[in-house]
């Protein structure tokens, strides 16, 4: 509106919208949850063809979005766009604003999900470890970048290990050193987590007792194959982490997800985590309530953060970080990001990462494209990007919608920060936010499913940014 600031074309994109079809509906999800009863067809995938043609009659959503360049100048900008096709040429006007407020390179809250390097190459028809293999590789940390994931799970696995005729073991990390360096280069380095030391002995869910996996080692003078504990490869990892400085940033997990059953076993095995690699935090999903002196970094299914919600907030007050994650479970009310469900539900999921002051967020499958989406009937759990053939994925109306929830948490971060640089406590700065947040998520199943509501509260965040930093 000033006459003379422009935004190039080239910093809007549009993509049609796909459907995929869907026998049943996510199994732990009620009627008045779903977007519609299946066996039906539904909207997810942003494909990644720039031209299309239409059957006579048939409807195709097209989702646009535009990106303010880090250089823009603030305020309101008109413009046109255009649909063109055979019958001629229509234009529409396309309205924004530009907030003065610039945000961060990179988000607060810490982000993981567990991703294939393996899918994407066979997509693209690349060997993992070829020179293309790295480059997919580094694609998909320029996709975990700008939808804000700064958490890696790095695979011990990666480690080739060859034993001398004197016992001792010598180990190659060029895989694990370029693995790391390929992901910081794309700017994904807040926090690197080593994958499982272990797991339930027999695999079955119910399974009393936990075991460390093994690492192959090759004999030097032989060629032949050995096994040994990974708890013995775990020294050397903490020491490569320290010599490539990162440290402070690497956490390891120890096993997916003890339950009662199991949690005396798993306590068992994380003890010796430790007392191999006493310099790095374990981080793993839990269903119990209290691991206190057995993990440093605890994630919660968020139905169980709810239910031990005190004894959390207890733990986390006593210095233990405290993430929650999902995975096909919870559903019902609860927000996740099942394909046949409201896509405003994955931005929910920020926002209670602000409104309860947990420091990360995890979800165990980003691009799993080999598993169904028949699996355990919940279509959506599995990935929430699509194989792609011009980018490395495509996004999804459920990616969208998580890259607005955690940019609503950072605002709020941001908020809350400028806040108490001007005096007021931690405490008293988070409860302001919050309460504001609160009127769009009120609780962990009492939560808008209105995308003009929950816009609405972060405006007012925003224009409370605004004029603190004025």
């Amino acid at each position: 509106e000033d006459g003379k600031s422009r935004i190039a074309p080239e910093w809007l994109a549009y993509h049609f919208v796909d459907y995929c079809h869907i026998e049943k509906n996510s199994r732990a999800t009620p009627k008045e949850e779903l977007l519609w009863e299946g066996p039906s067809d539904y909207p997810d995938e942003l494909a990644d063809d720039p031209v299309r043609d239409l059957p006579a009659g048939q409807c195709q959503p097209v989702f646009i979005r535009i990106t303010a360049p880090p250089n823009a100048t603030a305020g309101t900008y008109h413009g046109k766009a255009y649909l063109e096709a055979a019958e001629g040429r229509r234009a529409f006007d396309i309205n924004l604003r530009v907030s003065s407020i610039r945000f961060p390179d990179k988000v607060t809250l810490k982000f993981v999900y567990w991703f294939s390097w393996d899918a994407p190459c066979k997509q693209f028809g690349v060997e993992q470890y070829s020179e293309d293999g790295w480059r997919v590789l580094y694609r998909m940390g320029e996709l975990m970048t700008a939808y804000h994931q700064n958490v890696v799970v790095v695979p011990w696995s990666l480690v080739q290990t060859w034993q001398r005729p004197d016992g001792t073991l010598v180990h190659d990390f060029s895989r694990f050193d370029r693995f790391i360096r390929t992901f910081q280069q794309a700017g994904v380095d807040t926090g690197f987590c080593i994958s499982h030391m272990g797991s339930r002995t027999t695999g079955e869910w119910d399974c009393p007792t936990m075991s460390a996996h093994n690492h192959r080692v090759r004999l030097a003078a032989t060629g032949e194959e050995r096994w040994i504990s990974v708890l013995e490869l775990l020294p050397a990892l903490q020491q490569r982490a320290e010599e490539l400085g990162i440290l402070e940033r690497t956490m390891v997990h120890v096993a997916d997800e003890p339950t009662k059953v199991n949690v005396e076993s798993y306590r068992e095995l994380s003890a010796k985590v430790k007392q191999a690699a006493p310099q790095l935090r374990r981080i793993d999903a839990i269903h119990v309530p209290d691991l206190r002196g057995s993990l440093e970094v605890w994630v919660p299914q968020l139905n169980y953060f709810e239910q031990w919600l005190d004894q959390y907030k207890a733990a986390q007050a006593e210095g233990y970080e405290i993430w929650f994650y999902v995975a096909w479970v919870p559903q019902g009310k609860y927000p996740n990001r099942m394909i046949d469900s409201a896509a405003i539900k994955s931005r929910v999921l920020h926002w209670l990462n602000f409104i309860h002051n947990t420091s990360g967020y995890l979800h165990w499958a980003l691009n799993h494209w080999s598993i169904p989406l028949s699996s355990l009937e919940s279509p959506g759990d599995q990935y929430i990007c699509w194989p792609s053939t011009r980018f490395i994925a495509d996004s999804s109306l459920r990616y969208e919608a998580e890259r607005d929830g955690l940019e609503d948490c950072e605002l709020m971060f941001m908020l809350r920060r400028e806040l108490e640089r001007r005096g007021v406590s931690p405490g008293d700065a988070h409860r302001r936010v919050a309460h504001i947040a609160e009127e769009a998520v009120r609780g962990f199943q009492d939560y808008t499913r209105s995308w003009e509501d929950m816009n609405a509260v972060r405006q007012r965040l925003l224009a409370e940014l605004e004029k603190l930093t004025g």
